[in-house]
């Protein structure tokens, strides 16, 4: 399997090396490999401003990723579900999706309360920075749609 590495990544993994905290976030999809994002990178992304647009998660989809994600009880507690989680593009039967590559607990935490949850949309430009690695053909820049 080949997968796809931003020019960037020896510069994210000297970061790595120097002793400076990475946030990651890996979602493995079967036969195909694993997507993988610098969660570090993304929440910079969102601060400067490179989002596409904030969108409601509905009840379905936070159940899918309560149940689909790790996350601890105790983190789970003493998450802020107003803060919104980060989604990052890829392609799925070839059409574009959004994977919440940040705020599991968040997501976890509003769904028990009651809550909405709301996540910000990387824009393709952002998620290329973002993304460390990725079986080919998944991201929406490595094909016509």
């Amino acid at each position: 399997m080949t997968l796809h590495c931003p020019s960037d990544v020896l510069e994210t993994l000297s970061a790595f090396i120097q002793g400076d905290r990475i946030e990651s976030f890996r979602y493995d999809i079967p036969n195909k490999g694993a997507l993988i994002y610098d969660v570090t990178a993304a929440k910079a992304a969102v601060v400067h401003g490179d989002i596409r647009a904030r969108v409601a998660i509905d009840r379905e989809q936070m159940v899918a990723i309560a149940d689909r994600n790790a996350w601890d009880e105790a983190i789970v507690a003493r998450a802020d579900p107003a803060q919104p989680g980060i989604g990052a593009p890829y392609i799925w039967d070839g059409a574009v999706e959004y994977l919440l590559i940040d705020g599991t607990h968040r997501g976890v935490r509003a769904l028990r309360d009651g809550v909405p949850f709301f996540a910000d949309l990387l824009t393709d430009e952002a998620a290329k920075r973002c993304l460390l690695s990725s079986p080919v053909g998944m991201m929406p820049w490595d094909q016509k749609l």
